[in-house]
C-alpha cells in the first residue's frame, strides 16, 4: 500500500532534527504498514501542492492520496533563468530568494495591491474542488484536512458578522456595499456546497495547525509541531484514514 502525501511545513517536518524520520507522514506510515512519499515542503503554496501531487500522479503509481492544504496567500512562482519552483508569502521568506533584491520587490508590490484574502480564498477553494472531482475521477482514495485555517465558518455568514470582523476580512471593505457582501457570501457558499465532505475532515471548523496550539503541541523555538505534536498528527491521521 503506497500513499502520496503532500502539503507544507506542518506535513515537511520542519523544526526537526531529522523530518525524513519522525515527520507525520513518516510515522503514520510506520504505523499503518504503508509506504510513503512525502512531497511536503516549508511555505508550501496550493498551488504548489496541486501541481506536484499531479506531477507524480502522471508519472508514478500510489494507491492513496493525502493532503494538508497550506495557507492562503501563498503564491507559486517560477525563476525565469533556472526553472526552479518558488513559494512566495506576505512575509517574504524564502530559503532560495528570500534576501535578494527582485523577490522582496516583486512581492511587496503583489501583497501590496494585487491580492486580497476574498479573492485567494474563492480561488484556492475553486483549485481544491476541481483537484478533488480529479482524483474521485481517477479513482484515488484520498484524504483532504486544512493544515492551517481557512476561517471558513465566518466566511460562509459574511453578512452576519460584526462590522469590525467585515473590516479585518475584507479588504476592500470600504468600497463595497451590503449586496456586494451578500454576493461575495453566496459565492463562497456555492463553491463550499460542491464539495464532497467525505474524504475532506472539517473544513469549516478544524485545522492542523490550530489543534497543535490548543493541546500545547509546538515547540516554542519553532513554533511548529514538536515531536510529540508530530506523533499526536501522525495518530490523528491514521485514526481518520481508517474510518474513511
Amino acid at each position: 500500500m503506497s500513499f502520496l502525501i503532500n502539503g507544507a511545513s506542518y506535513t515537511y517536518g520542519d523544526g526537526l532534527d531529522d523530518p525524513k524520520e519522525h515527520a507525520w507522514p513518516i510515522l503514520f506510515g510506520r504505523k499503518i504498514g504503508a509506504q510513503i512519499t512525502n512531497l511536503a515542503t516549508r511555505g508550501a503554496s496550493v498551488d504548489y501542492v496541486i501541481y506536484t501531487t499531479m506531477k507524480y500522479l502522471s508519472a508514478n503509481k500510489y494507491d492513496n492520496v493525502i493532503i494538508a492544504w497550506p495557507a492562503l496567500r501563498r503564491t507559486l512562482m517560477v525563476r525565469r533563468d533556472n526553472n526552479f519552483l518558488v513559494n512566495g508569502n506576505p512575509t517574504m521568506s524564502n530559503a532560495l530568494y528570500g534576501d535578494t533584491k527582485e523577490y522582496k520587490e516583486y512581492l511587496s508590490l503583489h501583497y501590496r495591491y494585487w491580492s486580497n484574502d476574498l479573492f485567494d480564498l474563492k480561488l484556492t477553494l475553486q483549485k481544491i474542488l476541481m483537484f478533488q472531482e480529479y482524483l474521485k475521477n481517477k479513482s484515488y482514495n484520498y484524504l483532504f484536512i486544512n493544515s492551517d485555517s481557512y476561517n471558513l465558518s465566518n466566511w460562509l455568514q459574511l453578512t452576519k458578522l460584526p462590522i469590525n470582523d467585515k473590516i479585518i476580512y475584507l479588504d476592500a471593505f470600504d468600497s463595497m456595499n451590503d449586496v456586494q457582501i451578500a454576493a461575495e457570501e453566496l459565492e463562497i457558499k456555492n463553491i463550499y456546497d460542491q464539495f464532497d465532505l467525505t474524504n475532506y475532515y472539517q473544513p469549516t471548523n478544524f485545522s492542523l495547525s490550530d489543534a497543535c496550539v490548543q493541546l500545547k503541541l509546538l515547540d516554542p523555538g519553532t513554533k511548529h509541531p514538536s515531536i510529540e505534536g508530530q506523533r499526536y498528527l501522525a495518530d490523528f491521521i491514521a485514526n481518520l484514514w481508517s474510518t474513511n
